[in-house]
């Protein structure tokens, strides 16, 4: 009996000892920002790993891992001062940086930034993971996340003319603007409506950075009529009018977080001013109390002529 109950405690104590060991807390909490989160297809971009130790972590972090993500294949790894890089691990599949003492150590509530540069898959993707690992001080590891995409594709444009129009100056309408090599010939009272909306491969796609509209006035420097940070919004919209007669150069230019940029050039000839008419009566005529009194004989000349104040045919 007493054999018996000796190897009952005996296996009690290895259990509790074996649970306790799985359940030893992590003496740190980090995680990893991973910057930019898009790109385009098949090219080289610079990333920035910010490595952060949260404020509640008991221990500072002295070693961090870079894990090569399938799809990307990284290119360099730069060197980081007070901290040791080691060459390379063609087995695990990545780069280890130690620090080379205390002072460069990520302490509780501080961040520390890794930089490194790898080309993008051929293809649009969505959310790879890429993997991180810190250790502190007392040789706990932890493993961390950040995602990636590629976007390839440039945002979509769709220009709306309303009012006053003509095609090349003939009575046909050009409700979308003119194609290449044409003009859209519009009035001050012509309202054109920007609609642009990102499109891409990933749901949602990498979203808008920035939009700009701007025009060259019979081949000036470019004017700006607005520039917009978008942070990252699908859609955007605007409207305007031009408000003096000549040519009109219009560039409407967007660019989505991955880099991919839209750019529509057109061309309107803008004529706001109102053509100028000359009436001249022959005789037989009398005028009396500002009544132009005249005879069956009498002509009536009635001259039109379309004034083009900037002599560039508007």
């Amino acid at each position: 009996v007493l054999f018996i109950a000796t190897i009952f405690v005996l296996s009690v104590f290895l259990t509790v000892s074996a649970t306790a060991d799985d359940f030893t807390p992590a003496a740190h909490t980090a995680t990893a920002d991973l910057q930019p989160e898009w790109s385009q297809p098949n090219i080289p971009v610079n990333y920035a790993v910010e490595i952060c130790n949260d404020p509640g972590s008991a221990d500072s972090i002295d070693e961090i891992r870079i894990y090569e993500t399938e799809g990307y294949s990284i290119t360099s790894v730069e060197n980081k001062t007070g901290w040791y890089k080691a060459p390379f691990n063609p087995v695990k599949k990545h780069y280890q940086f130690t620090a080379l003492n205390d002072t460069y150590f990520i302490d509780p509530g501080e961040c520390t930034i890794f930089y490194f540069g790898a080309i993008t898959p051929e293809e649009e993707i969505c959310n790879l993971k890429w993997k991180f690992e810190t250790r502190d001080v007392n040789d706990l590891w932890r493993f961390l996340y950040a995602y990636t995409s590629v976007d390839g594709t440039e945002p979509s444009l769709v220009k709306t003319v309303t009012g006053p129009q003509m095609l090349n100056g003939e009575n046909v309408p050009c409700p979308n603007g003119p194609a290449e090599g044409e003009e859209c010939w519009i009035s001050y009272e012509t309202n054109i409506d920007v609609s642009v909306e990102d499109e891409g491969f990933c749901e949602p796609p990498s979203g808008l950075d920035w939009c700009e509209i701007s025009y060259r006035l019979d081949g000036s420097s470019p004017i700006t009529i607005i520039y917009v940070e978008l942070d990252g919004n699908q859609t955007w919209s605007y409207d305007f009018n031009f408000d003096e007669d000549s040519v009109h150069e219009l560039n409407i230019t967007c660019v989505d977080r991955a880099g991919n940029k839209l750019e529509d050039i057109e061309v309107f000839r803008v004529d706001g001013t109102e053509p100028e008419t000359t009436k001249t009566i022959s005789d037989p005529k009398k005028i009396f109390e500002g009544v132009e009194w005249i005879d069956s004989i009498t002509e009536i000349t009635l001259s039109a002529v379309d004034p083009d104040p900037t002599e560039e045919g508007c």
